[in-house]
């Protein structure tokens, strides 16, 4: 395949990593039987292609995202508005700067998500990573071709900000809602009931 030994034990520390691969001693590595539970992933190239699984993902986000806002809402500290608070500067920043923001907006939504002190939110939006990520990709770089829209994305975190500053749970549950609505809007989704 022309890649060396290090690509791959990089390609197969990951696969076991995802319960998809075991290791046995002296014997080597195996493709296992069943897909494991902890696994959850879909392939980022079927997503900017696939308008379905694209919307099913911002359905799912439309529920964590905006429970999440109101739960940190109701339990923030103050240490986690102000790392909330860093990460929409730091969207503010990349819009000044003509940059994408995907990693910010991540970052924004990750620290909401710690902000709930929920553990098991947490843990969910981390296994839920690299799909959220994406789909934060995919709106990103939509959002970016035309004038004016990241302003817009930019008030819409800036609405759950102030909401989860000034404890209105449902006002930051609603907000966070509208947000993921808004983004799958102007991918041309349809999603919600």
């Amino acid at each position: 395949m022309g890649v060396s030994r290090a690509v791959v034990r990089e390609a197969i520390s990951r696969l076991k990593q995802d319960g998809l691969v075991e290791a046995r001693q002296g014997s080597g590595a195996y493709v296992t039987s069943t897909r494991p539970a902890g696994s959850f992933r879909f392939n980022r190239e079927e997503l900017d292609g696939d308008h379905a699984q694209l919307a099913q993902v911002f359905e799912l986000r439309l529920g964590l995202e905006g429970d999440a806002a109101g739960y940190a809402a109701a339990r923030r500290s103050d240490s986690d508005l102000a790392q909330i608070s860093d990460c929409l500067a730091a969207i503010a920043t990349d819009i000044r700067n003509g940059n994408d923001g995907i990693d910010a907006d991540f970052a924004f939504h990750g620290a909401i998500a710690k902000a709930t002190g929920n553990a098991f939110i947490l843990q969910l939006v981390d296994l839920l990573g690299v799909q959220l990520k994406d789909s934060i990709r995919v709106a990103r770089l939509n959002s970016s071709s035309h004038r004016g829209r990241p302003e817009a994305v930019l008030a819409e975190h800036t609405e759950i900000f102030d909401a989860i500053v000034d404890k209105r749970i449902d006002a930051a549950r609603g907000a966070a809602r509208r947000h993921v609505m808004n983004a799958a809007k102007r991918l041309g989704l349809s999603i919600g009931i």
